[in-house]
């Protein structure tokens, strides 16, 4: 019985090889980031009024990310407009490669 299992596990091994290598070929090689296109998915993220609801409350955080949601504009912004944190800050609590890199911010 335990030969018949290898061989099939082998076999298994060799097509996963196979679909990896066309995958990889076919799919990713070439792929280009659009950068502009990626920061404002990223400035449109949920996550930037999870990072601001320590300093204006969970409720605010919420309405802050409905109307994001609603007028297309980043939570930065609406902070920032609405005196919540200062420009200062608001970089500070935002900064998107701390929020992106490994360990914990601050």
């Amino acid at each position: 019985m335990m030969p018949v299992m290898a061989d099939r596990l082998v076999e298994s091994l060799i097509i996963l090889g196979n679909a990896c290598e066309t995958f990889a070929t076919r799919c990713v090689a070439g792929i280009t980031v659009d950068q502009d296109r990626s920061l404002r998915l990223l400035e449109g993220s949920g996550a930037l009024s999870t990072a601001v609801a320590p300093y204006v409350g969970y409720a605010k955080a919420a309405e802050l990310q409905k109307e994001a949601n609603r007028t297309g504009r980043s939570v930065r912004d609406l902070v920032v407009e609405q005196g919540l944190l200062s420009a200062e800050q608001a970089d500070r609590v935002l900064d998107l490669r701390s929020m992106t890199e490994p360990g914990v911010a601050g």
